[in-house]
């Protein structure tokens, strides 16, 4: 339910399922809670409130990085928060020790995983971690198991486009997304996993003045999530980018 409401952008269905049920699904025992939380942030970045997914992060994923499956959405979250301009301030470090330390003994098994460890590596900084993940991504895509082909066929560019966007290579970030964004199925995740990748090429796209570009996928985005604030946000950042550009090449000529 929780994904349905998400792929259609019924955010504030959403939130008021979620927290009707949370006695449900946010127990102590239950092992899926942080992902289910991290749903939760999700809606309430949808809507513009920020504050209420940073509440989500501090209260339940920040403490929770011992396992894969939740680093992913400590990882994801703030990278998404950073993509809307909110300061996380330290909040990345200590997701990115988490993937340094288990590098070594899980780097190279997943290749989602793998890039949610570039992400967390580029947005620190950490260039000696992202020298090892790039050995580590070229061993993986020389493999024939399934993991060899979700490194080759995704895995790489998606992790070299984090790494780009952090360097300031929007315009190389953007077309690296762009090549691979429509097969990412290919390397796992759900839709909402995988929408980080959409919402990173945006904001690459846009950072590197192809409005375009930017628009397009945003464009796609309305169709499918009409009553989302969302894409309406991205898309007035967008023409803002816009006519900026437009006003700076006129005084250029």
């Amino acid at each position: 339910m929780t994904h349905v409401f998400e792929m259609q952008g019924r955010v504030d269905e959403g939130i008021a399922f979620m927290r009707e049920r949370q006695g449900d699904w946010a127990t102590s025992d239950n092992g899926f809670a942080f992902h289910n939380w991290w749903h939760l942030a999700l809606f309430y970045m949808d809507r513009g409130d920020f504050g209420g997914a940073l509440k989500v992060y501090d209260d339940v994923l920040a403490d929770a990085h011992a396992m894969a499956v939740s680093r992913l959405d400590a990882t994801s979250l703030l990278w998404r928060l950073r993509l809307e301009g909110v300061d996380v301030g330290v909040r990345f470090e200590a997701v990115a020790d988490a993937w340094q330390e288990s590098l070594g003994a899980e780097g190279g098994f997943y290749a989602f995983n793998d890039f949610h460890a570039a992400m967390a590596f580029a947005a620190t900084g950490r260039a000696e971690p992202i020298r090892k993940l790039r050995s580590v991504l070229e061993d993986a895509a020389g493999e024939m198991r399934a993991n060899g082909e979700m490194t080759r066929a995704v895995g790489i560019d998606v992790s070299e486009a984090a790494i780009d966007y952090c360097a300031g290579s929007f315009a190389r970030a953007a077309a690296r997304l762009a090549t691979v964004r429509d097969g990412a199925w290919r390397f796992g995740g759900s839709h909402a996993q995988r929408d980080v990748l959409s919402l990173t090429l945006i904001e690459s796209a846009r950072r590197s003045g192809n409005v375009l570009l930017a628009a397009h996928h945003v464009q796609e985005r309305m169709v499918h999530k009409p009553a989302s604030q969302w894409g309406a946000r991205l898309m007035q950042r967008i023409g803002e980018t816009g006519a900026t550009t437009q006003r700076v090449a006129e005084e250029v000529h």
